[in-house]
């Protein structure tokens, strides 16, 4: 992660005492929606995580009424409040974590089918990319059909794109569109 170290280190410091003692935080935090901003929000901690060298804090928003993720270094500011909360007791952290997820968004399940080609093949059958998968491999090309039941669309699709040329979405029709979609976005930066 590209970061100070030492900032991210007290922010998380700060961000987990809050969460030990029930205090609610006011954070300036950069979005990524849209072009990028950023919005003040009041967030009531409910647990850390890393992901990918960053820590997360899965929190609910007041402003959207409803647990998110916010990375730690995407808060800009943040303050302390004396308000207090209690974590409902609707919240399951493991609800929350979603199986079969290829990251941190748990959104909508995907019954997922890819045609995967050599070399990228052997590059996936030789990986767990979730725990439900099904590889079925095909001798006469090196080929394989890719099955899973995957959340985590804005992940899913990066790690289809990761592939070039070397994979196909089958099914369903919604996540090929989505790829789609950004092929064409991309194939208008390159003209």
């Amino acid at each position: 992660p590209n970061m100070d170290i030492d900032v991210e280190k007290k922010k998380y410091t700060d961000l987990n005492a809050a969460f030990i003692t029930r205090n609610k935080v006011k954070i300036k935090y950069f979005s990524l929606t849209g072009e990028g901003s950023i919005s003040e929000r009041i967030v009531q901690p409910y647990v850390f995580f890393m992901y990918k060298g960053f820590w997360y804090m899965a929190a609910y928003c007041e402003n959207r009424r409803r647990v998110l993720d916010f990375k730690l270094s995407r808060i800009m500011d943040y303050k302390i409040l004396d308000d207090k909360y209690d974590i409902s007791e609707d919240f399951d952290l493991n609800g929350y974590m979603e199986a079969n997820s290829m990251g941190i968004f748990n959104q909508k399940e995907y019954d997922v089918k890819l045609r995967i080609e050599h070399p990228m093949a052997t590059l996936v059958k030789e990986t767990v990319i979730v725990e439900n998968q099904n590889i079925i491999y095909n001798e006469e090309d090196n080929s394989i059909i890719f099955e899973a039941t995957m959340r985590g669309l804005p992940e899913i699709i990066s790690w289809i794109l990761s592939m070039g040329d070397r994979v196909t979405v089958l099914e369903p029709e919604e996540l090929r569109l989505e790829v789609e979609k950004e092929v064409i976005k991309l194939k208008e930066k390159y003209k």
